[in-house]
Protein backbone atom coordinates (compact mmCIF):
# COMPACT_ATOMS: atom_id res chain seq x y z
CA UNK A 1 0.00 0.00 0.00
CA UNK A 2 0.88 3.44 -0.40
CA UNK A 3 3.07 4.77 2.61
CA UNK A 4 4.12 1.48 3.51
CA UNK A 5 7.96 1.37 4.24
CA UNK A 6 9.10 -1.49 1.75
CA UNK A 7 10.10 -4.87 4.06
CA UNK A 8 13.81 -5.31 4.64
CA UNK A 9 15.59 -8.28 5.09
CA UNK A 10 17.99 -8.82 7.42
CA UNK A 11 21.65 -8.69 7.18
CA UNK A 12 23.28 -12.42 7.91
CA UNK A 13 25.86 -12.59 11.24
CA UNK A 14 29.14 -12.63 9.01
CA UNK A 15 30.38 -14.83 11.89
CA UNK A 16 27.14 -17.27 11.14
CA UNK A 17 28.91 -20.21 8.68
CA UNK A 18 27.60 -20.61 5.23
CA UNK A 19 26.52 -24.03 4.51
CA UNK A 20 26.61 -25.48 0.94
CA UNK A 21 25.65 -29.21 0.10
CA UNK A 22 28.25 -30.08 -2.07
CA UNK A 23 26.97 -32.45 -4.53
CA UNK A 24 29.06 -35.80 -6.55
CA UNK A 25 28.70 -34.70 -10.24
CA UNK A 26 29.07 -38.58 -11.34
CA UNK A 27 26.03 -38.91 -9.29
CA UNK A 28 24.25 -36.81 -10.86
CA UNK A 29 21.94 -37.57 -13.87
CA UNK A 30 24.09 -34.70 -16.29
CA UNK A 31 20.79 -34.62 -18.32
CA UNK A 32 22.58 -31.04 -20.06
CA UNK A 33 26.12 -32.58 -20.57
CA UNK A 34 26.35 -31.46 -23.61
CA UNK A 35 25.69 -27.67 -22.41
CA UNK A 36 28.21 -27.36 -19.97
CA UNK A 37 30.27 -30.84 -19.94
CA UNK A 38 29.66 -32.06 -16.55
CA UNK A 39 27.36 -34.36 -15.09
CA UNK A 40 26.07 -31.92 -13.15
CA UNK A 41 23.06 -29.96 -14.20
CA UNK A 42 23.96 -27.57 -11.64
CA UNK A 43 26.49 -26.49 -13.54
CA UNK A 44 25.08 -27.16 -16.80
CA UNK A 45 22.83 -24.60 -16.14
CA UNK A 46 25.12 -22.13 -14.69
CA UNK A 47 27.09 -22.07 -18.10
CA UNK A 48 23.75 -21.59 -20.20
CA UNK A 49 22.82 -18.76 -17.73
CA UNK A 50 25.89 -17.40 -17.69
CA UNK A 51 26.19 -17.46 -21.88
CA UNK A 52 22.52 -16.28 -22.70
CA UNK A 53 22.88 -13.09 -20.31
CA UNK A 54 25.57 -11.81 -21.96
CA UNK A 55 23.52 -11.32 -25.24
CA UNK A 56 22.27 -8.12 -26.18
CA UNK A 57 18.67 -8.32 -26.00
CA UNK A 58 17.23 -5.23 -25.63
CA UNK A 59 16.27 -4.53 -29.12
CA UNK A 60 15.24 -7.92 -30.24
CA UNK A 61 11.43 -8.43 -30.33
CA UNK A 62 9.92 -12.01 -29.00
CA UNK A 63 10.60 -13.98 -32.01
CA UNK A 64 14.27 -12.64 -32.59
CA UNK A 65 15.03 -13.15 -28.75
CA UNK A 66 13.89 -16.68 -29.02
CA UNK A 67 16.05 -17.42 -32.42
CA UNK A 68 18.93 -15.45 -30.24
CA UNK A 69 18.48 -17.82 -27.05
CA UNK A 70 18.55 -21.15 -29.19
CA UNK A 71 21.38 -19.74 -31.25
CA UNK A 72 23.15 -19.62 -28.03
CA UNK A 73 22.50 -23.09 -26.55
CA UNK A 74 22.93 -24.48 -29.70
CA UNK A 75 26.51 -22.69 -30.00
CA UNK A 76 27.56 -24.54 -26.98
CA UNK A 77 26.41 -27.77 -27.80
CA UNK A 78 28.19 -27.58 -30.95
CA UNK A 79 31.21 -26.65 -29.04
CA UNK A 80 30.60 -30.15 -27.48
CA UNK A 81 32.18 -29.63 -24.09
CA UNK A 82 33.72 -32.64 -22.63
CA UNK A 83 34.23 -31.62 -19.12
CA UNK A 84 33.50 -28.65 -16.72
CA UNK A 85 36.98 -26.78 -18.26
CA UNK A 86 35.90 -26.71 -22.20
CA UNK A 87 32.21 -26.03 -20.80
CA UNK A 88 34.11 -22.62 -18.67
CA UNK A 89 35.31 -22.25 -22.32
CA UNK A 90 33.31 -22.37 -24.47
CA UNK A 91 31.16 -19.41 -23.51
Amino acid sequence: MAGEEPQRKRARNPKEPVVIQAKDPSRQPGELKRIGGSMSDDWNNRIANDTVSSLCLKNSDEATRDRQLAAAIAGLVGIHPRDELEGMMAP
